[in-house]
């Protein structure tokens, strides 16, 4: 969560995930890997996608995303719960929450590129996004004292993020109160409607943000119909979105801006690998299935996914392999091999 030194060693998307890279092999030392639907599936999703390097123009850092995360979630699935790593993943936001207090008062401790506020996340959407999976996790557990720490974030008004947490709320009070839950979707829906029209808050009024709301979403639709002539039986291989899409592109300026990801992680991921997407759909399509309190972390992320790059942001992207994994373990009746010699550090990190 705090992985970053802005403006010296990255931005804070490289710099978290080069910690992840040198973290994640360790966390496999506890760890066994069961044969259960998921992880067999799993498994062929990064095999396909190893394999694509051989038609792909570059794509070996975003393979080693891939397989950090699974190493995350083949972590994830020996705790017995998120609880402790919740109450972290809070504490390192709380730093966030305070640089971005800071940032609206015009003291900045971080690089800062717009108005809004970002924290250490550089990109105020992205800040929006942590803080709304945190908040899901937090809810989960019950952790109230936490919430403080993400409402700087939320104050973002990610369009996405509203959509998506509304979504995600209305599924905590969707069995007793289901006539709340229908007016919590429909009013997030509106106020993300209503954030694409309007300047949001902490926004810069003089350089006309409104504007650059609807050119946003405009921008996205042209990008993802460009991409629909792409589209390859077996992709184009990982990570090769950034140099294959420009061949495809008719819309977006790349004198002004690259598109350095889709915005929507489905079309991308099947712009990709095509048919080697299957796999990780039907993952998402069995843990969907799974009724269980960690599902609203999934949804929230799916979301989110479908306006933005979340399976490219390494926070999101980690929170999102270890609630994947608590689902995992019921999908299917399933069971997880663990190994039973545990390091001390890590019993202090499960909790029973």
């Amino acid at each position: 969560m705090t992985a970053s030194i802005p403006g010296i060693v990255g931005l804070t998307v490289n710099t978290s995930w080069a910690v992840m890279w040198l973290v994640s092999p360790l966390l496999l030392l506890n760890c066994k890997i069961g044969l259960t639907p998921v992880n067999i599936l799993g498994a062929t999703f990064l095999s396909y996608a190893a394999l694509s390097l051989l038609w792909s123009p570059h794509g070996l850092l975003e393979l080693m995303q891939l397989l950090a995360l699974a190493s995350v979630f083949v972590w994830g699935l020996s705790l017995a719960n998120l609880k402790n790593v919740t109450i972290g993943l809070s504490l390192g936001l709380a730093v966030s929450s305070v640089i971005a207090i800071l940032q609206y008062f015009k003291i900045d401790l971080s690089i800062v590129t717009t108005e809004k506020l970002t924290g250490l996340f550089i990109n105020p959407n992205i800040y929006a996004e942590v803080s709304g999976m945190v908040l899901i996790l937090i809810l989960i557990y019950k952790l109230w004292w936490y919430i403080p720490v993400v409402i700087p974030g939320l104050l973002v008004s990610s369009r996405a993020v509203v959509l998506a947490l509304g979504v995600s709320l209305a599924m905590f009070v969707w069995a007793r109160f289901k006539l709340a839950s229908i007016i919590i979707v429909i009013t997030s829906w509106f106020i993300a409607l209503k954030l694409s029209a309007r300047d949001t808050l902490f926004s810069d009024l003089s350089i006309g943000t409104s504007n650059l709301n609807t050119q946003s979403l405009n921008i996205r639709l042209d990008m993802w119909y460009d991409m629909l002539f792409g589209f390859k039986i077996f992709g184009n291989g990982i990570g090769s979105f950034v140099y294959v899409f420009p061949e495809y592109n008719k819309h977006l300026d790349t004198t002004v801006s690259i598109a350095e990801y889709a915005h929507n992680d489905l079309l991308q991921l099947i712009f990709e690998l095509g048919i080697g997407a299957i796999p990780l759909l039907i993952i998402a399509w069995i843990l969907l299935k799974v009724n269980d309190v960690h599902k609203r972390a999934l949804i929230f992320f799916l979301i989110i996914g479908l306006f933005g790059f979340p399976l490219h942001t390494p926070v999101v992207a980690f929170m999102l392999a270890l609630a994947a994994a608590q689902l995992a373990k019921l999908s299917l009746g399933g069971r997880i091999a663990i190994n039973s010699s545990r390091l001390p550090v890590f019993n202090r990190m499960e909790t029973e």
